[in-house]
């Protein structure tokens, strides 16, 4: 599935439900990166999109975000971002 800028892939449970969700997106790049003003002038020409995922969390874009639980790998020096929601699966009742 492509989102705004990147990809994602999803991984459906037995009950019909979505258990997992990756996303593989831009992230923010560190200030040393070298890519970094060339990935910020391809962003504002070719993917404005992209840009916006420099300063929004892709776990802030997500309706019941509250379902899932939620972590981030940046990879290479942050110029990408692996995000990663799993399905939080509730306590059997009795159970503390």
């Amino acid at each position: 599935m492509r989102t705004s800028a990147g990809w994602s892939t999803r991984r459906w449970g037995s009950s019909g439900r979505v258990d997992e969700q990756i996303f593989l997106d831009y992230g923010r790049p560190v200030r040393w990166h070298p890519l970094r003003p060339v990935m910020a002038a391809v962003f504002h020409l070719l993917e404005p999109f992209a840009a916006a995922l420099w300063k929004t969390e892709i776990r802030s874009l997500a309706s019941g975000a509250e379902e899932y639980h939620w972590s981030r790998t940046m990879i290479f020096a942050g110029l990408y971002q692996k995000v990663v929601a799993t399905r939080r699966i509730p306590l059997a009742s009795g159970l503390t």
